[in-house]
């Protein structure tokens, strides 16, 4: 009866290619083992799994971080990149001659007051801050 821990038989751990491991692993008989004991495999071989994604992942991001030290990259600017330029506001286009502090840049939608002022006959040039 398998452990805590399973074992598993030497002959699927000795090859060298994935192709040799998979067949090895097929002449396994699985089928003498107890449901207890495939649930145990499996759980020792998600563990694994586990244990190898994590530690690969950590030896990925050691080699990123040696390129990146080595071309002076700062982790910032590895995880930002240069990015894109930040949009500032756009300055007013057009301004409410009736209330001042109603302006708009005249991008996106049309406010409210404009659509009025448009529909009572003005032109929109004569809304343009000069």
């Amino acid at each position: 009866m398998l452990g805590k821990t399973t074992t598993i038989p030497p002959t699927c751990v000795k090859t060298t290619s994935f192709k040799e491991k998979r067949e090895e692993m097929a002449l396994v008989n699985f089928s003498q083992y107890s449901l207890k004991q495939l649930l145990d495999l499996e759980q020792d071989l998600t563990k694994a799994i586990r244990d190898r994604q994590v530690e690969q992942k950590k030896e990925a991001l050691d080699k990123v971080r040696d390129i990146a030290a080595g071309l002076g990259i700062t982790p910032e600017e590895l995880i930002l990149g240069e990015g894109r330029p930040k949009k500032g506001r756009v300055p007013a286009k057009y301004q409410n001659p009736i209330n001042k502090k109603q302006t708009w840049s005249g991008r996106g939608k049309q406010p409210g007051w404009l659509k009025e002022l448009l529909a009572g006959g003005k032109k929109i040039e004569e809304l343009e801050i000069r």
